[in-house]
């Protein structure tokens, strides 16, 4: 998980985001590793649209999906190199 955290900020600080942008995108990751108990290289794609319709659905967070969405989508970009979601 260091590893990706590092590589996550990297990335990050390279796009010019804020250091609060960048906490809360690794905090959405974060939160997604521990859903799934699993780093997140081993997470596929059918488990994030999952947690996505997990957390709209069940815990009701409509407003908040769209960073959880952004952090994820670099988390992925990242460590996949999957094009951003």
């Amino acid at each position: 998980m260091k590893d990706y955290y590092q590589k996550s900020i990297r990335a990050l600080q390279l796009a010019g985001m804020s250091t609060r942008t960048q906490e809360c995108y690794t905090r959405s990751v974060r939160m997604l590793v521990d859903f799934y108990n699993k780093p997140p290289d081993k997470i596929n794609e059918t488990q994030l649209q999952d947690y996505f319709l997990h957390r709209r659905n069940v815990a009701k967070w409509s407003r908040k999906i769209g960073d959880v969405r952004a952090g994820i989508a670099l988390a992925m970009h990242v460590l996949h190199e999957h094009p951003l979601l």
